[in-house]
């Protein structure tokens, strides 16, 4: 788990960098996007559900990656590859496998954001630009 969550994240690092919004995908950054979200789906997920591992772990994970997580939220696995434009507020609850789109259709990254105390159904989506709370 640990020594694959650590190659993910050199990975995005070196890779990708951050994503920012306004700015437009591009056919590289599409393969980049690809295969970071298999190697997301392929492990990780499956090393931290398997270990019962706590939402911190999660939070850690997902912060390294880019993501900015207030205080007190509880965050289950995410579909998301777009960590750098998601932030969810304070005292925020998600259920499992809820699905992110930072990138609208025609490429651009917009971000999205989780409002304080607000929670977030199982399998729910959010779209690019998108508000909740």
């Amino acid at each position: 788990g640990i020594p694959y969550a650590t190659f993910v994240c050199i990975y995005k690092k070196l890779l990708i960098g951050s994503f920012r919004a306004g700015s437009y995908s591009t056919p590289r950054l599409d393969k980049y996007r690809f295969i970071l979200r298999c190697l997301l789906q392929s492990r990780i997920h499956m090393a931290f559900e398997v270990a019962s591992a706590s939402t911190e772990i999660l939070n850690t994970f997902y912060r390294l990656m880019g993501m900015k997580i207030g205080w007190n939220s509880q965050v289950m696995p995410l579909d998301l590859v777009e960590f750098d434009l998601f932030s969810i507020g304070n005292n925020c609850s998600f259920g499992g496998q809820v699905m992110v789109f930072c990138r609208n259709s025609v490429g651009k990254h917009e971000a999205c954001k989780i409002g304080n105390f607000s929670a977030i159904t199982n399998s729910a989506g959010m779209l690019s630009g998108s508000s909740i709370g």
